[in-house]
């Protein structure tokens, strides 16, 4: 992707622990059943909040980043409640007067990866209800998979190429913006400004060294000899230091 636009530095940050995240790290609902399967099974994508941990990783990552980036121009974020939430936090990390200065909004195409209804289900219901489509956990893994009523990694990418067109347009000539979004948001961002093929998205989706924790940030610098955005730092967390 031939990207002439964008800010001087672009950081995505993944939203903190969400109580998804703390009882369940699979496209499917835990299997045990119970009353954390219930809860989780009551909350969609959308609205699933931070835990009080997530919340604090929120709170030292806006420390952080204000240590290392100081007050950005632009913070985009999901709409989705987790990242809301962990906008706010890091946001509590500057004085009135700098968030004043910080042009901050909510954007819906940053959104996580929809999965339709198996958000909802354990496996074994989704392979129940679905059981005209195979192997549905290897499935979910496949690129242009589209899971019932949901997005493929494809689709995904798809969005972050439009949301990028838009993001780096808009922080043309600042320093500095911030993105707060999704695992697989951020790695289908990724995907796209290092310019894979679909053949080598393996090495952003499945691989060991991307692997992004909560909170965790990516950090992507405007060359102007080559004329886009290159990666400089992946993974860097706030909150163990």
């Amino acid at each position: 992707m031939d990207l002439v636009l964008g800010p001087r530095k672009l950081v995505f940050i993944r939203h903190g622990e969400s109580l998804r995240n703390k009882y369940g790290h699979t496209p499917f609902l835990p299997k045990e059943p119970g009353a954390i399967q219930e809860i989780l099974r009551r909350i969609t994508d959308h609205g699933m909040p931070l835990t009080e941990m997530g919340l604090n990783q929120a709170m030292k990552t806006g420390v952080g980043l204000k240590k290392r980036f100081g007050v950005p121009d632009i913070i985009m974020y999901s709409d989705y409640l987790r990242a809301m939430q962990t906008t706010e936090a890091i946001l509590s990390a500057y004085t009135k007067r700098e968030r004043n200065r910080i042009v901050a909004y909510a954007e819906e195409a940053c959104r996580e990866r929809c999965l339709g209804p198996v958000h909802n289900m354990t496996l074994e219901e989704s392979k129940a209800m679905f059981s005209d489509i195979g192997n549905l956990s290897r499935k979910m893994t496949e690129f242009s998979y589209r899971p019932p009523q949901g997005e493929s990694l494809a689709d995904t990418t798809e969005r972050a190429r439009a949301f990028l067109s838009l993001a780096l347009k808009m922080g043309s000539g600042y320093e500095t913006m911030f993105v707060v979004s999704h695992y697989r948001f951020i790695q289908c961002a990724n995907w796209v400004l290092s310019g894979l093929t679909e053949y080598s998205f393996g090495q952003i989706f499945y691989s060991d060294e991307m692997k992004l924790e909560n909170c965790g940030i990516v950090v992507y610098k405007f060359d102007r000899d080559l004329g886009r955005m290159v990666m400089v730092e992946y993974g860097t967390t706030f909150y163990d230091e």
